[in-house]
């Protein structure tokens, strides 16, 4: 068993062990409805990886669905991951989680880096990276979101948070996609989003795609979750900060907010 260097993003589908216990609910209804539930899931993660089409390392990024979780791995050409490596592993991961959500389906988890031991015949994955991702997805991701390691920039000798996620995001920014979030909005500097700033890098999984955007539709099932048990109001109400937040910079400016959604999440 040979380790080789990866990037590894270890995914958790939030709510399907719930969704999975349902189907043997004594309520034929509730039962059918979530095996349908369980079924779009995998469908989902089978048809998603052909949006990677536009990246440029697609045909290395591998991913394999294992009960609740995604792994997606991307072998790296060498000891320490390329910027190009880190923005299209990043918006892989953004893809996943943007085609999810728009059917309901959420996702928290981490993104690392380091030694992986891969086969995907086997659906086989163990190593260090593998490890540290799954402990950071336990103990930092905290809301429905996807965090980026700090060792993936270290790795990438960079030591500026700012300059790292600038070059990260500059490699499609002709197609104003982003593979990371920042809270501060670009035109408005003196208004800055007033959230605990407790991770550095966030994946920003509605910039991701370079298509279709159908933000309201998310916007309208984070809405529901506001709505919901208040136990999960706080994590409902951290994705309906940033589904705001990301959708105002990807209009370019406050003046072109979309009523509706601040209508629903505001």
């Amino acid at each position: 068993m040979d380790y080789k260097p990866n990037l590894v993003g270890f995914l958790d589908i939030l709510g399907f062990s719930s969704t999975c216990l349902q189907t043997e609910s004594r309520n034929e209804a509730r039962a059918t409805d979530a095996k349908e539930r369980i079924r779009k899931i995998f469908a989902l993660c089978q048809t998603i990886p052909r949006e990677f089409d536009r990246l440029l390392v697609k045909r290395r990024i591998h991913s394999i669905v294992i009960s609740d979780s995604i792994l997606l791995t991307l072998e790296l050409e060498s000891e320490n991951p390329s910027i190009d490596e880190i923005a299209n592993f990043t918006l892989a991961t953004g893809q996943f989680q943007y085609h999810l959500a728009k059917n309901d389906f959420f996702i928290r988890g981490a993104i690392s880096v380091g030694p992986l031991y891969f086969n995907s015949d086997e659906k086989q994955a163990v190593g260090p990276a593998l490890i540290r991702a799954v402990e950071l997805e336990k103990t930092s991701a905290k809301y429905p979101r996807v965090i980026l390691d700090s060792l993936v920039m270290e790795k990438s000798a960079y030591n500026d948070a700012l300059e790292f996620r600038r070059e990260v995001n500059g490699v499609y920014s002709q197609d104003k996609q982003h593979a990371l979030f920042e809270w501060a909005h670009p035109f408005d500097k003196d208004k800055e989003a007033k959230l605990a700033r407790d991770v550095p890098f966030i994946v920003d999984f509605l910039r991701s795609t370079k298509g279709d955007q159908d933000v309201v539709a998310i916007a309208e099932s984070v809405a529901r979750g506001l709505r919901g048990p208040i136990q999960y109001y706080e994590k409902y109400r951290w994705l309906a900060d940033y589904v705001l937040a990301s959708h105002r910079q990807r209009c370019m400016g406050l003046q072109n907010e979309d009523p509706t959604l601040e209508g629903l999440l505001g």
